[in-house]
């Protein structure tokens, strides 16, 4: 295999194990999950001028919430993954703009890596807090922790 083969290799196999575990994890949430569970927690359910009015002692939580949990945080880690890869890549432009500015000295050296590294980390965070987010709002700190298994999973084969 050549050299210039492996990279695309590596990115179809990281969106076939990223589409597999999808289904598998909706066999596993579908079938080994209760449909329904309370979770332990509060949910403010109405507050006036900033101050809890009312409050539930516990989130209902339906399978389907933790399969869109956990699937959430995969395909963020997926979208992680190859953003990552772009930015790092020697074949793409970003890694080969760092290296025509070292001819001109450290200095701007320095200066175009800072810089691109505060760009390469624009969508990994907001892909991590919208990931976040939609886990939390459907299953609490729970689901927050489903995402960020979901994020790791593929962490093995992207490495």
């Amino acid at each position: 295999m050549e050299l210039n083969q492996v990279e695309p290799k590596l990115k179809g196999q990281i969106m076939i194990s990223t589409i597999i575990e999808t289904i598998l994890l909706f066999v596993v949430s579908m079938t080994l999950m209760p449909s329904e569970a309370h979770f332990a927690g509060y949910v403010v359910s109405s507050a006036e001028d900033g101050v809890v009015v009312d409050r539930e002692s516990s989130i209902l939580v339906k399978n389907y919430y933790l399969f869109f949990s956990a699937a959430v945080g995969l395909w963020a880690g997926l979208g992680i993954g190859y953003v990552t890869e772009y930015y790092t890549s020697n074949q793409h432009r970003p890694t080969q703009v760092v290296a025509e500015n070292c001819r001109t000295g450290a200095a701007t050296n320095v200066i175009m890596g800072l810089a691109l590294g505060y760009k390469s980390v624009i969508f990994p965070a907001c892909a991590i807090a919208v990931a976040a987010y939609v886990s939390h709002s459907l299953a609490g700190f729970y689901g927050v922790s489903l995402a960020a298994l979901g994020i790791l999973s593929t962490l093995s084969i992207c490495l």
